[in-house]
């Protein structure tokens, strides 16, 4: 039935007996939760036995990260500014918008009277999903700042698509010149700039990251896209990716065990309707 520990109770734990059992040099800890303890307290998933809180949530905040006493002590993890759903609500969900506005400021393209039912259908649900999320979410300052930053990254990624059609190349080359300019600009400043600790690292995780985010992230993902977007248009695939919130919600049932809660139903539902709609749609109409 796994482990039952009060909610109610701050210093509820489990601990192991005795001395507990001593790691090695390199070793990696896992821990799953359910239903956080609300902010105003540190929230401790995983620690040694006297110092240094290993897996930890801010006590201000809902930062995830590490508390190494007298060295640095709260350090937090990646999505340090806002949470990593309110990243995958804000890019995905808003892709259409900006694809559609660039769209018509580069290609002079209107959409559809049934595209803009499904754009705002999805508007909807998008907007269910992350004020669900917001809710949820203890806001401040950095929070904000990490929201813009994702609506910045949504704009971003749609001017991408848009140029690739306005500049008609395909997807062999798009993927070349990303893989170039990027190691060109990252790794010289990464060698001369950046502190490095790679050498810590045993080499499979080298390796396998390597594989999943030097060729699946980058030259496959990137490909596929670009693809994607050669053959179907810029603005029908990001209709498409729109569903990548609902997508998420809906996947976090079984692999998380996460409740599917009605705010979150709604969202699924309004935006897998708008994304349907929005995909069926004609292409846009070039505006003359």
């Amino acid at each position: 039935a796994g482990l039952h520990i009060p909610t109610l109770d701050p210093n509820a734990r489990f601990e192991l007996p005795g001395n507990g059992f001593v790691i090695k040099k390199d070793w990696t800890a896992m821990t799953w939760f359910k239903h956080l303890y609300p902010g105003g307290r540190w929230r401790t998933l995983f620690r040694g036995r006297n110092i240094d809180h290993h897996v930890m949530f801010e006590n201000t905040s809902d930062r995830l990260g590490i508390f190494a006493n007298n060295r640095g002590n709260f350090r937090p993890s990646g999505f340090s500014m806002a949470p990593a759903s309110h990243g995958a609500v804000l890019i995905s969900g808003l892709l259409p918008f900006f694809t559609t506005l660039f769209a018509k400021l580069l290609l002079g393209e209107r959409p559809s009277r049934v595209r803009l039912i499904g754009l705002t259908l999805i508007a909807s649900g998008v907007a269910t999903l992350f004020v669900g999320n917001f809710l949820a979410t203890q806001v401040d300052a950095r929070t904000i700042t990490g929201d813009l930053m994702f609506v910045t990254a949504s704009a971003v990624w749609s001017l991408f698509g848009i140029l690739l059609k306005r500049w008609q190349v395909r997807a062999f080359e798009v993927t070349l010149a990303v893989v170039c300019i990027g190691t060109l600009a990252y790794l010289p400043t990464y060698v001369l700039f950046l502190p490095k600790n790679i050498q810590a690292a045993p080499l499979e995780q080298i390796a396998l990251q390597s594989l999943f985010q030097g060729v699946l992230v980058v030259c496959i993902a990137i490909w596929t896209y670009t693809k994607a977007t050669e053959l179907i248009g810029a603005s029908k695939m990001a209709v498409i990716l729109s569903c990548v919130p609902a997508t998420g919600a809906l996947l976090a049932i079984p692999i998380l065990g996460e409740e599917l809660t009605s705010t979150a139903a709604l969202g699924v539902v309004l935006t897998t309707m708008g994304a349907l709609i929005g995909a069926l749609a004609r292409q846009p109409i070039a505006a003359r």
